[in-house]
């Protein structure tokens, strides 16, 4: 692959990039649009013609603390640590 055709590849995911930005915005403020009105109703569900059920609501879920963990059991944590490698893929402008 030529650096020309390289650099045309990385123009067009950069175009590609601000437009999904762009969509990403739209779609977050729909969604705000939504989320208001439902808590101006005190709605948790809506069911809009049975064509989409819309939720809205408080979930609670347990997530372990990792930090105070380490810090209060070091040697424990270290035991239950695993290396995982991956590869990243980064594009910087100059």
């Amino acid at each position: 692959m030529t650096t020309e055709k390289m650099l045309d590849l990385v123009k067009e995911i950069e175009e590609y990039a601000e437009i999904l930005e762009e969509v990403k915005e739209i779609i977050e403020a729909r969604q705000a649009e939504i989320k208001a009105f439902m808590t101006e109703q005190s709605l948790e569900e809506m069911n809009l013609n049975n064509e989409y059920f819309i939720r809205f609501q408080a979930v609670a879920r347990n997530t372990f603390n990792s930090s105070l963990f380490k810090k209060e059991q070091p040697s424990l944590y270290k035991d239950y640590l695993r290396v995982v490698n991956t590869m990243r893929f980064t594009i910087t402008p100059a």
